[in-house]
Order: structure tokens, then C-alpha cells, then sequence
């Protein structure tokens, strides 16, 4: 997301566009884990084991088989997870890449909103929104929109 006043400056700068009901915050997530799959793989080079990382990251993060939003929240972390690997490696075997760093924070900054409302005693749904940005706004600007 960049802002209108960055010069330029590709930050990830989310911002809280949530839609709050009985107590539930229905919160936007800008990470897309289809994506960080896609670059974790293409990203691997001979220094940077990839297909280990990924792996490993499964292992830790295996799926509670319950319902689709806990296996699309545990797919997230896995990607997560991954792109913090792959990153971590990359700058040991002296490589970087702008884009993984740019969806670590992107990841991170979801994580962090997530809390936030957490801490405030609020349920927290979060809402994948990286494509709904795009085309209209975010959790508010679209649910707002709806008829009575």
C-alpha cells in the first residue's frame, strides 16, 4: 500500500479500516499467503534452502483440521513463516530481496493489528483484504456500503 504523500517511499503502510459488531472486530489482513508461496519457491537458490524452510515451517504449523478459517489462519502463518526463513537466509548467504522484506512487514503489521484489538477485549475476525484494497476500499468502506 502506498501512500499518497510517500515520495516514492514503498513501506508497507496497512491502516485499520475495521468494522466493529457486538464486540467482534472484524479486522482487514493485507498479506496474501498464495503469493508468499509462490516467491518462497521461486526465491531458492543454492544458498538459500528453500524447500527446507517451507518445509520446517509446516512441521511447526500443522493444520487443526476444524474449520476453513482456522486451516486459512494456520495456511497464513505457514507462509509467514516461510518468508521470515527465507529472508533470514537470504542476508546470511549475503542475498536480500526488497519484495520478501516488504511482505515480512506486511505480515508483521497484521499481526500487530491483530494484537492491538486484542487488547482492547475484542474478538478479532480477521478479513483477507489485499485484493478487496484494490477495488474499493477495505473492510468498512465495503460492509458500509451494504442496504439496510
Amino acid at each position: 500500500m502506498l501512500n499518497a504523500d510517500s515520495d516514492g517511499d514503498v513501506r508497507a503502510l496497512t491502516y485499520s479500516n475495521s468494522l466493529l459488531v457486538n464486540g467482534t472486530a472484524f479486522v482487514p489482513m493485507y498479506f496474501d499467503p498464495a503469493a508468499a508461496d509462490d516467491l518462497v519457491v521461486t526465491m531458492e537458490g543454492p544458498q538459500v534452502p528453500a524447500k527446507a524452510i517451507i518445509k520446517d515451517c509446516n512441521q511447526r504449523n500443522p493444520f487443526p483440521g476444524t474449520t476453513d478459517l482456522a486451516a486459512d489462519l494456520v495456511a497464513r502463518e505457514r507462509a509467514r513463516c516461510a518468508i521470515e526463513g527465507v529472508v533470514k537466509a537470504s542476508k546470511l548467504a549475503g542475498a536480500a530481496s526488497p519484495y520478501l522484506e516488504y511482505s515480512l512487514r506486511i505480515a508483521q503489521r497484521d499481526t500487530e493489528a491483530k494484537k492491538a484489538y486484542e487488547s482492547l477485549g475484542l474478538r478479532v475476525q480477521q478479513v483477507p483484504s489485499s485484493a478487496m484494497i484494490n477495488f474499493g476500499g477495505s473492510v468498512h468502506c465495503v460492509t458500509m456500503q451494504l442496504p439496510k
